[in-house]
């Protein structure tokens, strides 16, 4: 939601014609430093648009990639007309990849023929590579009715170069920020009737280099001077000095009750009444907040209703400062575990959990992970889960088996294999030295989340041992996890040549995963069993019946199907096969479209083997080597063993066909089968 304006804000026609200017462009930058009235400055702006818009202000717990979109989606949602509907991203509901749910963003808004403005405040908050890469993506395939605003206090790692060259990035720096002399003369003279002499206003005009948060504490207290002039000619140094100096002025002037207020709910990133009540220990803090608001404390309201509030950062900042040095720390703890009660009994499971650790209570922070975390799993939450167990003291992690199992699945969804991997075993080791008779559940998904591991090391044996092992103690209704324990099984069984065994396993997948409603792992188990049947058993014509499933599928979701896209590719082959170059070709356009929208990084080797083919069969060898030269770049991103091999052969075929033998066998004899 847009932030309210401060009380004493001015109008700056000047700035507003810049941002006029700059969003001609695909997005606008909004970088500066702390205080610089960043925000003020495009809400403002923001409010005057004649176009619709969704406003969101960041902080470090919209981290998780999938908390971070379900606000984006959930802010243009809103901003957009009735008629134009968004997949619904809740974090409590089966997800497919973030980069499917951007390709149906984008191609709903293909033929919008109004801009649609999406802010993101204070952008420096995120960290998570995940996240970025993903916003990239959107940038870089961005249609033309969407606009992005980022305001952040530092350059976000996105691809700014490639923006500026064409003209698609409009910047807003801090000089741009700095107030004028004529504004700083309308801010005190005209908004606040203090009547400052010219040199006064020329003095703060040098002395606060037009920094805006300076200039709203120099007007907070100016207003109780009775000598401006001689507040002025004293008000000197860096602007954290400033800051600190000013910040004391203001909080001399505050009633103990007022002061106590602030520092006790300085570890509140947005207040609202009843949770400074929680954290407080009493009631009325409503009708302080909105005393603190009227009194222009740097204090504003998130909403209409008022029933929100946000401090400016820097003054939070130094809130906090003084709170660790005048409270007792033990004070300050169970300020923050009276914080994290109220948030869990209001179903906001992530605040809870972050100030039970800044309350240093792990018990109570391993009993919140542990409710949330098979949820989180599901939805492919790793980064936020991975951190909040990371936080936890060993002995407290170690003494639920359940969290260390959890804490296993979290690592492997952020790459860490290998860590996951001798976690998973020292857990099993444990389980078995401690009970005759373990967990079976646990034991069941301990060798299913193996099983999936061992796929990444192409350990086909160990691949096999731990699938059969979950097998025989995952319950027959766990279908989603027996499915995706299946589609290993079969890969290790194809590595090993067992075709027809694996094509039995890929279809077994396929039927569970259909009957666990999981669309995704469904076409992974169709598009691998057809796979067998179009390489290896020369059965096109089941290859082609077991794609159309995934095609009715992808009729059924619409945009967001983008996991069909392998499946265009293997029909592009089936074509080819039969000579039907156009065909193949029309196919091979949908499937690049749609791997590219999806994100499906495995498939792009394929599309790239596949155009090549496409290339010899029309004659054009120069082209077929250099798209081979991209699949080989493909490959090289992916450790998955038939892929190698996937490329390998066309590779070699490429080779023989245009004469080139020599290369061929180079090729062929320094490929390594233990990738």
């Amino acid at each position: 939601m847009l932030p309210a304006l401060p009380q004493n804000h001015i109008a700056r026609p000047s700035l507003q014609r810049q941002l006029d200017t700059a969003l001609a462009g695909r997005c606008i930058l909004v970088a500066a430093p702390a205080g610089s009235g960043k925000t003020t400055a495009v809400c403002s702006w923001a409010q005057a648009l004649p176009y619709s818009f969704g406003w969101i202000s960041l902080d470090e717990n919209d981290n998780d990639p999938a908390q971070f979109w379900a606000y984006v989606f959930a802010a243009l949602e809103n901003a957009l007309p009735d008629g134009l509907q968004l997949p619904q991203f809740h974090l409590d509901t089966l997800l497919p990849p973030t980069r499917t749910l951007l390709a149906y963003l984008i191609n709903a808004l293909a033929d919008y023929p109004h801009p649609v403005v999406l802010f993101l405040d204070d952008l420096h908050q995120i960290n998570n590579t995940a996240v970025f890469s993903d916003l990239a993506y959107l940038i870089e395939n961005q249609p033309e009715a969407l606009k992005i605003v980022l305001l952040t206090r530092a350059d976000p790692p996105l691809p700014l170069a490639r923006l500026r060259g064409p003209g698609l990035l409009g910047e807003i720096r801090g000089k741009d920020l700095r107030f004028t002399l004529e504004e700083i003369k309308t801010l005190f003279n005209r908004t606040l009737n203090l009547n400052l002499a010219p040199k006064d206003l020329s003095a703060l005009e040098q002395r606060t280099e037009g920094w805006a948060i300076g200039l709203q504490m120099a007007a907070l207290s100016l207003q109780t001077q009775p000598d401006p002039g001689a507040f002025i000619t004293a008000f000197s140094g860096s602007h954290d000095y400033i800051l600190e100096y000013l910040t004391d002025e203001v909080l001399k002037g505050l009633s103990p009750v007022h002061r106590q207020f602030l520092l006790t709910t300085s570890i509140l990133d947005q207040l609202t009444g009843p949770l400074c009540d929680a954290v407080l220990g009493r009631f009325g803090s409503s009708a302080v907040l909105e005393e603190l608001r009227r009194g222009n404390l740097f204090i504003s309201s998130m909403e209409n209703q008022r029933s929100w509030y946000r401090r400016h950062q820097l003054f939070s900042d130094l809130l906090q400062n003084l709170m660790k040095t005048e409270l007792p720390p033990d004070q300050i703890l169970e300020a923050h575990r009276r914080e994290s009660s109220w948030f869990e009994q209001n179903r906001f499971p992530d605040l809870a959990i972050n100030h039970s650790l800044k309350a240093g209570d792990f018990q109570w922070t391993a009993d919140l992970v542990a409710r949330e975390a098979d949820n989180m799993m599901q939805h492919g939450r790793g980064a936020a889960l991975l951190r909040w167990l990371e936080a936890l003291p060993e002995n407290i992690l170690q003494a639920n088996q359940r969290l260390v199992y959890q804490k296993c699945w979290a690592l492997s969804l952020n790459g860490r294999h290998k860590e996951a991997e001798d976690l998973l075993l020292k857990l099993r080791s444990d389980l078995s030295a401690q009970s005759e008779d373990p967990e079976i559940e646990l034991c069941g998904d301990i060798a299913a989340l193996l099983t999936g591991i061992c796929t990444f090391s192409n350990d086909t044996e160990r691949i096999l041992e731990e699938g059969q092992a979950a097998l025989a103690v995952l319950a027959p209704e766990r279908s989603m996890l027996r499915a995706r324990v299946l589609i290993a099984l079969g890969t290790a069984l194809a590595y090993r040549g067992e075709l027809q065994h694996a094509a039995r396993t890929y279809g077994q997948a396929r039927d569970l995963a259909l009957d666990a409603e999981n669309p995704f792992l469904t076409a992974a188990a169709i598009e691998l069993l057809a796979g067998i049947q179009i390489y290896h058993t020369g059965e096109l014509q089941k290859a082609a019946l077991q794609l159309e499933t995934i095609l009715q599928l992808e009729k059924s979701l619409g945009p967001a199907a983008a996991f069909a896209g392998t499946s265009h590719l293997l029909l592009a082959e089936i074509s080819l096969e039969r000579n039907e170059l156009e065909a193949a070709e029309a196919q091979l356009k949908k499937g690049m479209k749609l791997i590219q929208q999806g994100g499906i990084a495995y498939s792009r080797t394929h599309a790239s083997c596949l155009q090549a083919r496409l290339c010899l069969a029309r004659g054009d060898f120069i082209g077929a080597q250099k798209v081979m030269r991209e699949a080989d770049q493909a490959a090289q991103e992916t450790p998955l063993l038939h892929i190698q091999v996937h490329n390998l052969s066309f590779r070699i075929a490429t080779a023989i066909r245009i004469g080139d033998t020599c290369a061929a066998s180079k090729r062929l004899s320094t490929f390594d089968i233990n990738l």
